[in-house]
């Protein structure tokens, strides 16, 4: 599924007199574009990206998504994997998101441990 703000950027994008596709072959009559490598591979270019495939924004996108949600049937689901070990394949988690977790852990054990009852140290000296 397409978020509200995909839908609106592709809503923006003029549309040519002779189709109705938002992807429009300007040379091939309004046709659908049903290939985009070369596109994809100038704009790689232009932007001074190497080393990158098509296939890495899926990556991206699923590495993205279980970041923000921490869901990983719903990640699977929208991947179209058959199992969440596959869809693990493809998450990719950063150096950040990973230390925030530990982070998070840290403060959750330090609360947990100083409400914790304290020993007397004293108490053991008094009863002697």
């Amino acid at each position: 599924p397409l978020n509200d703000r995909a839908v609106e950027v592709l809503g923006e994008i003029p549309k040519s007199n002779k189709s109705d596709y938002i992807f429009a072959s300007p040379v091939n009559d309004g046709a659908p574009i049903k290939e985009i490598k070369a596109a994809f591979q100038k704009a790689l270019k232009d932007a001074g990206i190497k080393n990158f495939r098509f296939h890495d924004l899926r990556h991206t996108f699923a590495s993205h998504y279980q970041m923000a949600t921490n869901d990983q049937t719903g990640l699977s689901e929208l991947l179209g994997h058959k199992t969440t070990a596959m869809t693990r394949r493809y998450t990719h988690l950063s150096l950040k998101h990973k230390k925030d977790g530990v982070d998070a852990l840290c403060e959750r054990l330090y609360k947990t441990a100083t409400k914790l009852p304290q020993a007397n140290p004293n108490k053991k000296e008094a009863e002697a």
